[in-house]
């Protein structure tokens, strides 16, 4: 997927996800993890300033978790853009219209 990123543009995905030991938990708290942290972090070139923005993937049906909702909240106080896109098309309507992506849809 990254072949189709914008020039420019670095992606990556937060690996939140996923059942743990104790043990790999509490170290994973250690070294950083926040709870609730979007799917993916896009930055972009931007002036004068990089442009930074989370995008949380969800199906149809899909609903964010306490701690999903209070990190939206926590990046929308501090005026960070957070996205919140319900299945593949509409995740790829938002890069596409943030300019993210060269791939026209």
């Amino acid at each position: 997927m990254r072949r189709f990123a914008a020039p420019g543009v670095i992606w990556f995905h937060v690996p939140n996800e996923g059942h743990r030991s104790r043990v790999s938990g509490h170290l994973m708290k250690r070294m950083g993890l926040v709870p609730g942290v979007a799917d993916f972090v896009i930055i972009q070139p931007s002036e004068p300033h990089a442009l930074v923005w989370f995008l949380e993937l969800k199906t149809e049906r899909g609903y964010q978790s306490e701690s999903q909702k209070a990190f939206e909240r926590r990046c929308k106080e501090t005026g960070v853009e957070y996205v919140l896109a319900r299945g593949l098309e509409r995740a790829l309507e938002e890069l596409a219209s943030r300019g993210a992506i060269r791939v026209r849809l």
